[in-house]
C-alpha cells in the first residue's frame, strides 16, 4: 500500500488468524474451534474485554516498510518487534526524501532545496574518498529507509492504539491506518472487538 508521498507498507507474511487466537484461548481446556462463528466471536471479545492478551502472540505479522527515518525511529521505539533494515553503510542507491503534502508550496521548496544540498555534499564527500558510515551523517531524517517488521497481534495493537491516536504525529498515523487495513482481512474479528473496546470506529 502506498504510504506518504514515496513510501510504502506491505504485508509480506503472517502466521494465524482468528481461529488460532480461539484455539489458543481455548487450549487450557484441551479444546479447539468447533467452526461455531458467534461463539469464537463471543470469545474473542472477552478475552479483549478482559484483557486476556496472550492468545493474541500466537498470530503474527511480517511487514516490508518504507518510510521516512524519522518515522522509523518512532516506530522502533515499540521494541517487542523485530527489525532488518537497509544500511547507509553498504548502500548509498535508492536516495529519496520526504515532502510533507500539507505545507504551502513555498515550504516545500526550502525542503527541496535543502535535500539537494545535503545530497550534494554527502555525493562530493564520498568522491573525496570518506567512508559511507561517515559521509551518511550528512544526511536529512527525511530521508526514506526501508526495513522489514515483524510483531505479533498483542504487540500490534499497542502500536495501533499508540500511533494512531489524536496527539501521534501524522506521519506515523497513516502507516498504522495501513497496517489495520492490511491485517483486517486475516484477524477481522479481534480487530472489531479490539475496535470496540476501545471505541475506536475508524483508526
Amino acid at each position: 500500500m502506498k504510504v506518504l508521498d514515496k513510501g510504502f507498507i506491505e504485508l509480506l507474511d503472517s502466521m494465524g488468524n482468528d481461529e488460532t487466537i480461539v484455539d489458543a484461548a481455548r487450549l487450557s481446556y484441551l479444546k479447539s474451534s468447533n467452526g461455531d462463528g458467534n461463539k469464537d466471536k463471543e470469545l474473542i471479545k472477552m478475552l479483549i474485554k478482559n484483557d486476556h492478551m496472550s492468545p493474541f502472540e500466537q498470530v503474527e505479522f511480517q511487514f516490508l516498510v518504507k518510510a521516512p527515518i524519522f518515522v522509523a525511529r518512532q516506530w522502533m521505539r515499540h521494541r517487542t518487534w523485530n527489525y532488518s533494515e537497509v544500511s547507509r553503510r553498504h548502500s548509498s542507491g535508492e536516495i529519496c526524501f520526504y515532502i510533507p503534502e500539507n505545507i504551502p508550496e513555498e515550504d516545500k521548496e526550502i525542503l527541496r532545496n535543502a535535500y539537494f544540498t545535503a545530497l550534494g555534499e554527502y555525493d562530493l564527500l564520498l568522491k573525496h574518498g570518506v567512508r559511507k558510515e561517515q559521509a551518511r551523517i550528512i544526511l536529512p531524517v527525511g530521508l526514506y529507509t526501508i526495513f522489514y517488521a515483524k510483531t505479533d497481534l498483542r504487540n500490534l495493537f499497542n502500536f495501533l492504539y499508540q500511533r494512531s491516536a489524536k496527539d501521534a504525529q501524522l506521519e506515523i498515523r497513516e502507516y498504522a491506518k495501513a497496517i489495520e487495513e492490511l491485517i483486517s482481512p486475516i484477524v477481522p474479528l479481534s480487530l472489531a472487538a479490539w475496535k470496540e473496546k476501545y471505541h475506536l470506529t475508524d483508526l
